[in-house]
């Protein structure tokens, strides 16, 4: 059986892994290498509902900012909430009360807190 060169070289970095003593989890051509364990992929909800009660996020970032004025700065945690989705429920909560444009937002991943700037 002749090997491709993506294969020899796929060995070649599993033999440097093993020499240095590195825990690792590959997956290659359907199969997995090493002896770290893989985290399952996160939950997907496929039943097409909403991952959080209807205003359930509302809740959590309005009484944070409900008090913004013009030049505010205000910084709202992640908490228990997606950063994803808190960070779209309060881009869409600041252009419906304040406009668009007249606000920024800005997910900050190492603070683990959505930053908004209140404009008008």
């Amino acid at each position: 059986m002749t090997n491709t060169v993506q294969q020899i070289a796929f060995a070649r970095a599993l033999k440097t892994l093993d020499a240095l003593g590195a825990q690792y989890a590959v997956i290659y051509a359907a199969e997995k290498h090493g002896t770290l364990e893989l985290a399952p992929p996160p939950r997907v909800r496929k039943d097409g509902l909403p991952q959080y009660k209807h205003g359930e996020t509302y809740a959590y970032f309005w009484p944070i900012m409900q008090h913004m004025q013009p030049g505010d700065v205000v910084k709202v945690p992640f908490d228990r909430f997606d950063s994803t989705v808190l960070s779209s429920n309060i881009s869409a909560h600041c252009s419906r009360a304040w406009g668009s444009g007249n606000y920024v937002t800005k997910r900050d991943m190492d603070a683990q807190n959505v930053d908004i700037l209140r404009i008008a």
